[in-house]
């Protein structure tokens, strides 16, 4: 697996991340440890993170656990705007909607995609809020 982390990225994004490969819980813990400890990360982000190319991995329920803890202690500590998650087709979609629902659903800012374009388009409008 292997991940891109773009500050300042093309489009709406503040923050544009890229995940490609099989997935692998301790690439990802590596790669959020990474965006999160830079200098230009803050409170108040808009975030894109493209899953397209990514093949997630069924986890256990305690590795679950762990990453969704990383998630809620980051975003305790520096709270996001927004999050829009692109994924390759519907089935992702349906998979990570599980995910999100862990993390609060609708109220932790996150929208999932099958569409970078549409993806784009609801960043947009969250930054005007």
């Amino acid at each position: 697996m292997e991940y891109t982390i773009e500050f300042n990225g093309e489009g709406p994004s503040d923050l544009t991340i890229t995940l490609r490969g099989v997935g692998d819980p301790d690439t990802v813990a590596r790669c959020n440890t990474e965006f999160a400890s830079d200098s230009r990360f803050r409170s108040g982000l808009l975030m894109l993170v493209d899953l397209s190319e990514f093949e997630s991995q069924p986890m256990t329920e305690t590795e679950a656990e762990t990453a969704i803890k990383r998630i809620q202690e980051r975003d305790w500590d520096h709270p996001v705007a927004a999050i829009a998650f692109v994924v390759a087709d519907e089935q992702a979609a349906h998979e990570f909607m599980q995910w999100r629902a862990r993390l609060g659903g609708s109220r932790s800012h996150r929208e999932v995609f099958t569409s970078r374009a549409d993806a784009d388009a609801w960043l947009a409008t969250q930054r005007a809020k």
